[in-house]
């Protein structure tokens, strides 16, 4: 008798595992690295070495895996998690903690682009008919809520040392890394002969370009999705900042972790709609015009600082979530699936692009303008999104988010 009911629902839990764990050191890493002897500028220094090997070996990393195995890729992907945890607890110095980050880096690279790829490949020949909208709400329900619940985990080590929250992440995925690789399917569906595939970087990139030129779907929903990706990015950074104008000192902990774990639970909870929704024809308008309402709000609370602000914050995490799982499932049905892992780990690197030159910008907007040029930002691409999702632009497919069910595939 298996834990799982289906080779899907061991896959889910695998990356749920993953990003867990990981959470358990994300709410109280920066606090951890600066106790560690590490400053502002060495904490700010520690993350633009993480953006810059990303942006480096994301999209080769993804390409090798589509050539090679995803599964393979995403294993590897977690014991380098487990090195950068082990890392970062032993530490004798700040070099080591760097060196850590580089570990780190290249673990997100090989996990993000090839797991979801993975997951859907396997979802694709296991899934029994199952809507993709429903998986990826049903992977990101689980995914925030057990995000959330490490995060409430995490709390009981804020009155210990906050190494032994490292030691145990390490423990712990390193258990995950040695005993839970079987919960992945083999990918031989990937490459079912056997035969290594021929690397042929240059072709294969003039290839997919093509592809997405020549793809309605993907031509117009991508530079949408890229946005809404980009402003979710935003507002992570700048919730807390916009939250702490209302917070007092003597309150900041308690409320900042009280909220951090609502949002966690509303994402979760925008999961589990789309797990349940038959049809997603209006989600991405209802997402949007909650998104406007919860930025006005906010903007119109930036003068009064209030408990109203907390809840338009928590409230916009919820549909900017719902609306990026719905552009999830409208891309991942136009992607070929030989390609998947690379186009992710593109689109990925896309925003992080457009993240590199905006964020300067709206540093400089931020000074001038206030928080006022977050929201406004915000409200833009709403709009955008907005009219083009009325105009029937987003939804050039016209298909069923049914994906087929195939048989015979070795588990």
């Amino acid at each position: 008798m298996t834990l799982f009911k289906s080779k899907v629902e061991s896959t889910i839990a695998y990356g749920v595992s993953f990003a867990s764990i990981r959470m358990l050191v994300g709410s109280t890493s920066a606090l951890y690295l600066m106790n560690r002897g590490l400053t502002l500028e060495g904490l700010a220094f520690l993350k633009s070495l993480q953006a810059l090997v990303m942006l480096i070996a994301d999209i080769p990393l993804g390409y090798i895996a589509d050539k090679f195995s995803r599964k393979l890729s995403t294993v590897i992907g977690v014991w380098f998690g487990v090195i950068w945890l082990g890392l970062t607890a032993w530490a004798p110095d700040l070099s080591i903690i760097y060196l850590g980050e580089i570990f780190n880096a290249l673990s997100l690279c090989l996990v993000n682009g090839s797991y979801d790829a993975l997951l859907i490949d396997t979802h694709k020949k296991f899934g029994s008919g199952e809507q993709l909208s429903h998986l990826l709400g049903r992977y990101n329900k689980h995914q925030f809520f057990y995000m959330a619940l490490a995060a409430v985990m995490s709390a009981f080590f804020w009155s210990l040392n906050l190494k032994w929250i490292w030691i145990v992440a390490a423990l712990l995925m390193f258990y995950q890394a040695l005993f839970m690789h079987g919960l992945l399917a083999k990918d031989t569906f990937q490459n079912p002969s056997g035969e290594i595939k021929k690397l042929a970087p240059k072709e294969d990139f003039i290839r997919m370009m093509r592809f997405i030129y020549h793809s309605n779907s993907l031509r117009k929903c991508l530079p949408l999705a890229v946005l809404l990706g980009v402003f979710y990015q935003i507002i992570i950074q700048y919730w807390q900042p916009i939250l702490r104008l209302w917070v007092k000192n003597e309150l900041l902990t308690p409320i900042f972790s009280g909220a951090f774990i609502c949002i966690l639970l509303v994402q979760s909870g925008a999961g589990k709609l789309m797990q349940k929704v038959r049809s997603s024809e209006r989600i991405k308008s209802v997402s949007m015009i909650t998104i406007m309402i919860s930025l006005m709000v906010i903007g119109w609370s930036l003068e009064s600082p209030s408990m109203i602000m907390l809840l338009a914050i928590i409230i916009l995490f919820f549909a900017l979530r719902l609306a990026t799982i719905d552009f999830d499932t409208d891309i991942n049905q136009s992607v070929n699936s030989d390609d998947r892992a690379t186009f992710f780990s593109m689109y990925s690197t896309g925003q992080r692009i457009v993240l590199i030159i905006l964020f300067p910008v709206l540093g400089v907007l931020i000074q001038s303008m206030g928080f006022y040029s977050v929201i406004g930002i915000g409200v833009i691409v709403a709009c955008m999104i907005l009219f083009f999702e009325m105009s029937g632009i987003t939804h050039p497919i016209g298909k069923s988010t049914r994906i087929e069910n195939k048989s015979n595939v070795k588990a």
